[in-house]
């Protein structure tokens, strides 16, 4: 049974003293003791720019036109879309109802935590509580040896191999928290944010996927060619920027990029029948499965 988080503007007044990350998706908050209740080991996430409902406080003029009296609008509900989409066809669902798809999704899926129950602020939806996952960013790990690497990665290719047998795409797991991006607020100013990373690893080198709610992660009812095509691209990208610590921001606006990305992953020992592949970000799962029995410090195939 899902149980919803029913949060009050004092509550947010509290919340707001312990942000721990702020994108343009929403803000991400650790729970203070005196909000815990049964939420120990939850973040709660609360997302921006939700477009308000208001009760329909028109009237009719003598001239047949609705006029709308400001006095007597209030705001009975919320919209905010997120990506997920029905069946074959891009039918949007509003927050809430994502959100508790999501949840759902959760039975079969047992490697990696999607969110945990919806959040409500005043009685309108609001964001969603997610479990809290410890580690290192995984953008700050590329200089260890290539064995622990491989090892990373192996088990993020497992557990993403699990999320889109289920229809589920993290699209987003490139991102990086030496990028900014600028965009406007809730409130039409321009603010410039810095990304983080999509995957914390612990000590012990087992990587978390983390954000698989909002617009960084696709859900969908069946397979979908579009969203795999999309999430493998940002897959691979960070493949080659963890794996073989190639900054593809400084080739992407070369004409020949992708041939020099090509001599790159080359003179990184990437066997020849990955090359095209890799160098276009489109290595599919069963590749890299594949790839990530060469080891790359013998230039040879483990097993």
């Amino acid at each position: 049974m899902i149980s919803p988080i029913y949060l009050t503007d004092k509550d947010l007044d509290i919340l707001k003293k312990y942000e721990i990350g702020h994108g343009t998706d929403g803000s991400v908050y650790r729970v203070p003791k005196k909000l815990l209740q049964s939420n120990k080991g939850i973040l709660f996430k609360l997302y921006h720019n939700r477009t308000p409902i208001y009760n329909d406080s028109s009237v009719i003029d003598e001239d047949g036109v609705k006029v709308y009296n400001k006095a007597t609008m209030k705001v009975v509900d919320y919209i905010e879309p997120i990506s997920y989409f029905v069946d074959t066809e891009e039918i949007r669902l509003r927050s809430k109802d994502a959100i508790y798809k999501a949840i759902e999704r959760q039975k079969y899926i047992s490697l990696t935590d999607l969110p945990k129950q919806p959040l409500y602020l005043n009685g309108h939806f609001q964001g969603c509580g997610l479990k809290e996952q410890h580690g290192t960013p995984i953008h700050y790990l590329s200089s260890l040896p290539m064995k622990k690497k491989l090892k990373i990665w192996k088990n993020i290719t497992m557990k993403t191999q699990e999320l889109v047998d289920h229809y589920i795409y993290p699209t987003e797991l490139d991102n990086s928290p030496f990028t900014k991006t600028v965009y406007r607020n809730e409130f039409g100013e321009e603010e410039v944010r810095f990304g983080h990373s999509h995957i914390l690893v612990t000590h012990s080198l087992n990587p978390s996927l983390i954000d698989l709610d909002g617009k960084s992660t696709i859900y969908t009812e069946h397979f979908s060619d579009k969203y795999y095509t999309k999430m493998i691209r940002a897959y691979n990208t960070l493949l080659i920027e963890f794996l073989f610590t190639i900054p593809l921001e400084e080739l992407e606006n070369e004409l020949d990029g992708e041939a020099q990305l090509e001599i790159r992953l080359e003179q990184a020992s990437v066997p020849s029948k990955y090359l095209k592949s890799l160098s276009s970000l489109s290595l599919n799962l069963d590749e890299v499965n594949d790839l990530l029995t060469f080891d790359f410090c013998k230039k040879k195939k483990l097993y």
